[in-house]
């Protein structure tokens, strides 16, 4: 019998549940740049976990675009922005929208935008929990 096995069995076992904290999630996110000096690159990567502002969160987004190996210097842009707002959408869950340019190399940049695949909401209030300054909300 292994651990986990042993502690099942045990009168009174409980599994411990950690309390849910609403910052402890990121989203994925994939959006493709505009077309500039005829390419564009692919955008995809994971959020900072969330951060809160305005009686709501935010995360941060700092990735390396896809590589465009067409030019004479084959190349990538960085990308280091703030999504928007959380946006609630049905399921319980909630998105970013987000937007930017990307870094300025070999003379151009790029534009994209798009939205964060969603994450469950959480269980409470952001601001009405103890796990942030009150200046926050």
């Amino acid at each position: 019998m292994d651990l986990q096995e042993d502690r099942k069995n045990k009168k009174g076992y409980q599994p411990v549940v950690p309390e849910r904290d609403s910052r402890n999630h990121n989203h994925t996110f994939m959006a493709m740049a505009d077309v500039s000096n005829r390419h564009q690159h692919l955008i995809v990567g994971t959020t900072s976990p969330a951060m809160y502002s305005n009686r709501t969160h935010v995360h941060r987004i700092y990735v390396r675009t896809s590589f465009d190996p067409k030019e004479t210097e084959g190349h990538w842009h960085m990308v280091e922005e703030t999504t928007g707002p959380a946006i609630e959408v049905p399921g319980g869950e909630h998105t970013h929208y987000f937007r930017g340019e990307t870094s300025y190399d070999l003379g151009h940049r790029h534009c994209f935008d798009n939205i964060t695949a969603s994450a469950p909401d959480s269980d409470y209030d952001d601001c009405d929990n103890h796990h942030h300054d009150d200046d926050d909300c």
